[in-house]
């Protein structure tokens, strides 16, 4: 999951994944749709942390320090994960 084309291309070519474009569908609604049946997946790491790309009333309240993180690649990651599934976040949110 990303929005660079050369991450995803990669990705795909070297890992056989399916890449996916945040910024063209939902991610955690494709994943859930194309590769579980709904279910959701067993695992999720977000290892981005604040640095994801959020909205920009969120990337403002982060740089006047009235909001410590977006947390949107966290929600992502939530939305994506099966019920009694693994959320792994080696990513910051300090």
């Amino acid at each position: 999951v990303d929005h660079h084309p050369y991450r995803l291309r990669f990705a795909h070519q070297t890992y056989g994944v399916i890449p996916v474009n945040f910024d063209e569908v939902d991610a955690a609604e494709f994943i859930i749709q194309n590769t579980t049946g709904y279910r959701g997946v067993d695992a999720v790491i977000d290892a981005v942390g604040f640095e994801a790309k959020g909205s920009m009333l969120e990337t403002v309240m982060t740089n006047l320090k009235l909001e410590g993180s977006s947390g949107s690649a966290l929600r992502q990651c939530i939305a994506a994960v099966r019920r009694g599934g693994v959320v792994s976040v080696p990513g910051v949110y300090a």
